[in-house]
């Protein structure tokens, strides 16, 4: 994909697409471990994405993408 796509664009893509995007496409904000699980924070164009993988990283648990706050 050459363009950048909306907010909700992103959110009518299958978590897989979803997940290749980021992986591609994302810059990396941070990302933080607990117990067993891993979060990482990625920025894509205009909104956050967070994927949560298992302890090994070898499962995405969840992918979440959120707005940015205007305030």
């Amino acid at each position: 994909m050459n363009r950048e796509l909306s907010y909700y664009e992103f959110s009518q893509l299958s978590k897989e697409e979803q997940q290749e995007l980021v992986m591609n496409s994302a810059e990396p904000i941070g990302s933080t471990k607990r117990r067993d699980v891993d979060f990482e924070l990625f920025r894509l164009y205009d909104f956050y994405v967070e994927i949560v993988y298992n302890a090994d990283r070898t499962k995405v648990v969840s992918l979440t993408s959120y707005l940015k706050s205007t305030h």
